[in-house]
């Protein structure tokens, strides 16, 4: 009885993937939305386990952390946000860089950083709406906040770690 017990209290370790793996670029430049969502994506439906990123800047868009998926990002790693508005989804009335809708078992680990660049985007985002592009009622010259990027958005979820990162 006593075995069975402290097996079961066991932590099951989960495996790390490194974002290179994937074709993600670490140049600050290519836009790595769609790979990082298929590296998640993969994590997710192979049983789970870390998104580590090395030193490096690597540019997104919306991305959907999925159940049982780490990003980890380690000293030197900055998941830098998209300076352009529409690489934004729109989910559940939001809007965000990092997206979890009912997921479990996620988390956003290391020394790194997330820098979604929001002060740019902002001023981005209001031009396109004073050139028709996009349609907001502006107050104040400013947009609604539920379509400015937030940099985290989760809803519904259990089970986050959110620790380390700035």
């Amino acid at each position: 009885m006593l075995l069975s017990l402290s097996m079961a209290t066991m932590p099951i370790t989960a495996k790390d993937y490194n974002a290179s793996m994937f074709g993600i670029k670490s140049n600050g430049t290519t836009l790595n939305t769609t790979s990082i969502q298929k590296a998640i994506d993969f994590i997710s439906e192979n049983g789970g386990g870390r998104l580590v990123f090395y030193v490096g800047r690597y540019l997104t868009g919306t991305i959907h952390l999925k159940s049982d998926v780490t990003i980890q990002l380690e000293e030197g790693a900055i998941l830098v946000g998209s300076v352009n508005p529409l690489d934004y989804e729109f989910m559940t009335g939001w809007t965000a860089l990092i997206f979890a809708h009912d997921q479990k078992n996620i988390g956003i680990t290391g020394k790194g950083v997330v820098d979604g660049q929001g002060f740019i985007v902002a001023n981005n985002l209001v031009d396109l709406i004073h050139k028709g592009v996009i349609s907001d009622p502006l107050k104040y010259d400013r947009p609604r906040e539920t379509i400015r990027p937030q940099n985290i958005y989760f809803r519904g979820c259990r089970n986050i770690v959110i620790r380390g990162i700035t």
